[in-house]
């Protein structure tokens, strides 16, 4: 019984002594080139704007992410005709903490970005 007790009261001293962190709004940015995440900030990636070359054909929209490309829409017209088209997209949002590089890529003309400041 003793046991139980004092392993209660570890975890409620653990409880109540954690740090919590919340996110308190700064400002919207449009991404066009190659940014950082800022100190003490995270990014929340809203959405994209396409090449315009991407709504009539098949073609991938990319962006890099700490350099490596990544896939975030793709488009496919297997039949060659506008109304067989179909869009594959990732869901967003997207979130990426400080010190994480993001660029625009393949298809990509830039990103609608919120950014966050955390607060302790």
């Amino acid at each position: 019984m003793n046991k139980i007790i004092f392993t209660l009261f570890l975890l409620c001293a653990f409880v109540f002594t954690a740090k919590s962190q919340s996110l308190q709004f700064s400002q919207v940015l449009l991404v066009s080139s190659l940014d950082t995440v800022p100190q003490d900030k995270v990014w929340k990636i809203t959405s994209y704007l396409g090449e315009p070359d991407f709504f009539t054909g098949n073609g991938s929209v990319k962006i890099k992410i700490n350099g490596v490309e990544n896939a975030i829409a793709t488009r496919q017209c297997p039949y060659n005709g506008y109304n067989a088209c179909f869009t594959e997209t990732i869901p967003f949002p997207l979130w990426f903490n400080s010190n994480t590089t993001l660029e625009v890529s393949t298809g990509c003309q830039n990103l609608s970005v919120i950014e966050f400041t955390v607060t302790q």
